[in-house]
C-alpha cells in the first residue's frame, strides 16, 4: 500500500457516533492477489466486501451477475416485511397442493411430502427455501406475498438499485438464458446484507433473529465461502448455483453471506462466479480461496499508531471535570486551551471544524455514524496537540460542524479525544480525584494491588470481558468513557442470549419501547424497537453488581460506560493490553438503586423538542404520553427551547409535563414516582 497517498482513520465512536473512515484509494491489496489467483481461469468473478459497515472492497463490480438462488435471501426478507405489514407470525400457515410441488427442480420438501394437501407454516418454508434452498418453497413463498415484483420493490425501497428480480424458480428453470433475468452487482448485494445485518427492517425483531438463525444453518454450498473460514468464526449465507447450456457454460456459481470475527468485528461478503467454463469443483475452489483470502485481510489489519514528540519516561497527572458521568479534558489545539470529552469508545480525534477554518482540508470518504447514516467527512492535520505533557505534530482530525449537534452543544466541547492517543501509554481514571495519570513507564501502575485482565483493543479502543451471569461472559465489550451508563447491551449480544437461554433473558426483560432515544453526530437515531432488561448479577473486575438496569442500543458492541468509574480507579495498560479495575474502598459487592423513571426520553427534532420513545409499561404510556408529541415544560419549566436543561435535568426526573398530542391539543401529565 502507498503510505504517502494513504489516509487511514478509523473512529469509533459509540456514544454520540461511529465513525470510521477508510483509506483513500490507492489499488487495494486484495486487487492483486485476486489478479494472481484468476489469472487463466474461464470465468467473470465479481466480489464485494464491506467491513464493519464502513470499508468498503469491489472487484469487477460493474456487471450483471446472475443472482441464482441469492435471491432466496432477497426474496426471505420481503417475507418478513409482509409478515410485518400485516403483523403476522411466523407461525402462519400456507396450504401446499400437489400441484406446487414441481417434480423437476431441487426441493427437499416435495421429496419429504411428495403427495402435497397439507398446511405448513411460513417460517417452515423459510427454513427450506433458505437453508436448503428448497426451488418449491421458495415458489410457494413468492405466490403467497405476491409475486417477484414484490421482491424487487421492497428492495429497492432500502435505497438499492444495481439488480433486477422479475422470475421465479419455475421461470429460471425452463431455459438456460432465463437463468441472466436475475441479476445483481457484488456491492448491491452486500448492500442487502449490510441493511439486514446492520439496520431494524422489521417491527418484530423476531424475524432477523430467525433468518440470521437460517442462514447460519444453511447445508448448500458448505465448499464455497465457508471452506475459507476458519472454525471460530460465526458464518451464515446463501448459495446460488445454475446449470450449464450444451456448450458446457455455467451461468453462475454464487455465495453471499455475513461473517463474524472472534473478537467481535465483521463483514459481510459477496462472491459471484458467472459465465465460467471451469468444472464446478474449480468454481468452489475459487470462491473458497477468496473467501481465506478476504478473512485473512481483515483479520489481520492492525491500527495505526501514532507516534508522539515528548519527553521520554515520564508520568503526567491531569485534571478532569467529571460531570453527569462524563470526563471533560483540557487540551491545546494550535497554541489554544479548548475543552473535550475524554472518550475511550471512540477511536481518534474529532475536532469542531471552526477550529482549523484556516486550515488546509481533504476529504475523507463517506461514513456511516452511530444510527446509520451515511455522511461525508472533512479532515485536517492539527499543527500541534498538547495533552500534558504529550505533544503531538500534524496530528490527524476528523471535522464536524458541533454547532448542528444539540448534545456537544450542551456539553459545551470543542471535540473528542479518543484512544488512538493512548496506544503506547498506560494511562489511569480516578474520579474521586478527577485526575488521569498518564505514563509510558512500564512498571508505573506495578505496586497497585489487584489482578490485571486482558484488555483487547479494537480500533485502538478498549474491549473487556464481563459476566453477565454466573456462568455467561461476554467478550469484547467496549469500555466507553463517552456512555454515561454503567452498561448498555447490543442488540446483537440480545438476540444471541434469547437463543442461547430464552427462558432467562424473558425474566430479565421488563418493558419495551419503539422510537428513538440516541443522538449520533447528525442528530436522532432511527426508529427502533429496544428492550429494557434487568440483570440480577454481573460481574466487572472484581465487583458483583446486582439488580442491573440495561437497555438495548443498535452499537456495534455492548459497551461498560463510565458509570462504572463511580465505584473504582480504572488502569488501562494499552502495550500490555491489560486492564486493572481497583474499587473504592475495598467494596466488592454493589446493589443498584431501581431507575424507572418516567418512561419517556426527549429528542430534539425540527427545531423543537420531542418525545422519541416511551416505555410500554411505564406510568407515562399508561397516561397516555406517546412518541412524537411536542413537549412544552417539565416539572413547570419552559423547556421548548431549551434542550440542554432537559439532558440536564434527565428524563427519569421529570414529575410533569406539558405537551401538544399529534391531534395539536395540549395536554398535562402528571407521573407519580414508580
Amino acid at each position: 500500500m502507498d503510505t504517502k497517498r494513504t489516509v487511514f482513520v478509523r473512529s469509533l465512536l459509540m456514544m454520540c457516533l461511529l465513525l470510521i473512515l477508510p483509506y483513500a484509494r490507492a489499488q487495494h491489496p486484495l486487487t492483486k492477489e485476486l489478479d494472481i489467483l484468476l489469472q487463466g481461469k474461464q470465468a467473470k468473478v465479481g466480489v464485494a466486501v464491506v467491513f464493519e459497515g464502513r470499508e468498503t472492497f469491489t472487484y469487477n463490480n460493474p456487471h450483471h451477475y446472475p443472482l441464482m438462488s441469492v435471491f432466496k435471501f432477497h426474496q426471505a426478507l420481503a417475507v418478513m416485511d409482509y409478515l410485518d405489514t400485516r403483523q403476522l407470525p411466523l407461525e402462519t400457515e400456507i396450504y401446499v397442493r400437489k400441484a406446487d410441488l414441481l417434480p423437476d427442480t431441487y426441493s427437499p420438501l416435495r421429496d419429504a411430502r411428495p403427495e402435497g394437501e397439507f398446511n405448513i407454516s411460513v417460517g417452515e418454508l423459510l427454513r427450506y427455501s433458505i437453508s436448503e434452498s428448497d426451488n418449491n418453497a421458495c415458489d410457494i413463498l413468492l405466490r403467497y406475498i405476491g409475486g417477484t415484483g414484490v421482491v424487487d420493490k421492497y428492495v429497492r425501497t432500502l435505497g438499492i438499485e444495481d439488480f433486477k428480480i422479475e422470475a421465479n424458480e419455475e421461470k429460471l428453470n425452463e431455459a438456460f438464458e432465463y437463468q441472466y433475468l436475475n441479476w445483481t452487482t457484488p456491492f448491491a448485494a452486500v448492500q442487502v446484507m449490510e441493511k439486514f445485518r446492520t439496520e431494524t427492517l422489521f417491527r418484530h425483531s423476531g424475524y432477523k433473529e430467525y433468518l440470521e438463525k437460517l442462514m447460519i444453518g444453511t447445508v448448500t454450498g458448505n465448499d464455497k465461502l465457508k471452506a475459507g473460514l476458519p472454525r471460530e468464526v460465526v458464518f451464515g449465507h446463501k448459495t446460488g448455483s445454475s446449470g450449464r447450456n450444451k456448450s458446457g457454460l455455467k451461468a453462475g456459481d454464487n455465495d453471499m453471506g455475513f461473517v463474524r470475527l472472534p473478537d467481535g468485528r465483521q463483514y459481510s461478503i459477496a462472491v459471484f462466479v458467472t459465465d465460467s467454463r471451469e468444472d464446478d469443483k474449480t468454481n468452489a475452489t475459487l470462491i473458497s480461496e477468496i473467501s481465506r483470502k478476504v478473512y485473512e485481510y481483515y483479520n489481520a489489519l492492525k491500527e495505526r499508531k501514532i507516534p508522539y514528540t515528548s519527553e521520554q519516561n515520564f508520568a503526567d497527572t491531569i485534571p478532569f471535570e467529571f460531570s453527569q458521568n462524563r470526563i471533560l479534558i483540557s487540551a491545546s489545539v494550535n497554541g489554544t486551551e479548548r475543552k473535550f470529552l475524554f472518550d475511550t469508545g471512540a477511536s481518534s480525534l474529532l475536532l469542531n471544524k471552526e477550529l482549523l477554518s484556516g486550515e488546509d482540508t481533504y476529504r475523507g470518504d463517506s461514513a456511516r455514524d452511530a444510527n446509520g447514516v451515511r455522511i461525508a467527512v472533512n479532515m485536517a492535520d492539527v499543527r500541534e496537540l498538547r495533552l500534558g505533557k504529550l505533544h503531538f505534530n500534524h496530528y490527524p482530525a476528523t471535522l464536524w460542524d458541533m454547532n448542528e449537534n444539540s448534545l456537544f452543544n450542551c456539553e459545551g466541547v470543542d471535540g473528542l479525544i479518543g484512544s488512538e492517543i493512548l496506544q503506547n501509554l498506560s494511562v489511569k481514571i480516578d474520579t474521586r480525584n478527577q485526575r488521569l495519570i498518564l505514563t509510558d513507564r512500564k512498571n508505573h501502575f506495578k505496586a497497585e494491588k489487584g489482578k490485571r485482565r486482558r484488555m483487547k483493543v479494537i480500533a485502538n479502543c478498549p474491549l473487556l470481558d464481563i459476566k453477565l451471569f454466573r456462568r455467561l461472559q461476554e467478550t469484547g465489550v467496549l469500555f466507553d468513557t463517552g456512555a454515561p451508563e454503567l452498561y448498555d447491551l447490543c442488540d446483537e449480544v440480545f438476540i444471541l442470549l434469547k437463543n442461547r437461554m430464552p427462558k432467562k433473558i424473558e425474566r430479565c426483560v421488563t418493558d419495551c419501547a419503539y422510537g428513538a432515544s440516541s443522538i449520533g453526530i447528525t442528530g436522532v437515531g432511527r426508529d427502533t424497537l429496544r428492550y429494557r432488561l434487568r440483570f440480577d448479577w454481573m460481574k466487572i473486575g472484581p465487583v458483583t453488581f446486582r439488580n442491573v438496569m440495561t437497555e438495548t442500543h443498535t452499537g456495534v458492541t455492548s459497551r461498560v460506560g463510565a458509570g462504572l468509574l463511580n465505584y473504582g480507579q480504572m488502569i488501562l495498560d494499552f502495550p500490555r493490553k491489560q486492564y486493572l479495575f481497583m474499587p473504592y474502598d475495598g467494596i466488592s459487592s454493589v446493589i443498584l438503586p431501581d431507575t424507572g423513571g418516567s418512561g419517556i426520553s426527549f429528542i430534539p427534532e425540527e427545531g423543537r423538542i420531542k418525545i422519541g420513545l416511551v416505555w410500554e409499561n411505564s406510568k407515562a404510556y399508561r397516561i397516555g404520553v406517546r412518541r412524537g408529541f411536542v413537549v412544552k415544560e417539565v416539572n413547570g419549566y419552559n423547556v421548548e427551547d431549551d434542550f440542554c436543561a432537559l439532558l440536564k435535568l434527565r428524563s427519569s426526573r421529570a414529575k410533569s409535563l406539558k405537551a401538544v398530542d399529534l391531534q395539536g391539543k395540549e395536554q398535562l401529565f402528571l407521573f407519580s414516582e414508580e
